[in-house]
């Protein structure tokens, strides 16, 4: 089966990919996790699963932007301005993340 979304589910760009470091790395396996809706049965999504590894590679580079990167010497003031910004994004996907949600968790939409 093809590492897309199930047309009711919401779709990714990059679910062979994991987001570390800033950017879409390949994982250090070619192995899948297949997210099964408990409700349907159906499959909603086929994800790259993270190892060892990988996460070693995220804590890595967590540590990094926090010692290094700009966030540690950002105003409260920056902060809050740019937390906001992530609020008003999930707010404009709350329809779309409310949906995956359920259906990722088996509950009837």
């Amino acid at each position: 089966m093809p590492d897309t979304v199930l047309p009711s589910s919401v779709s990714l760009k990059h679910p062979d990919r994991l987001f570390i470091g800033g950017s879409w790395v390949k994982p250090s396996t070619d192995n899948r996790i297949d997210v099964i809706s408990p409700n349907t049965e159906e499959l909603v999504i086929r994800v790259a699963e993270a190892r060892e590894t990988d996460i070693d590679r995220a804590v890595a580079a967590a540590r990094e932007a926090f010692d290094h990167g700009p966030w540690p010497r950002v105003s409260h003031a920056e902060r809050a301005e740019k937390l906001r910004a992530v609020a008003g994004q999930l707010r404009a996907r709350n329809a779309e993340l409310a949906h995956v949600w359920t259906e990722q968790m088996g509950a009837l939409s």
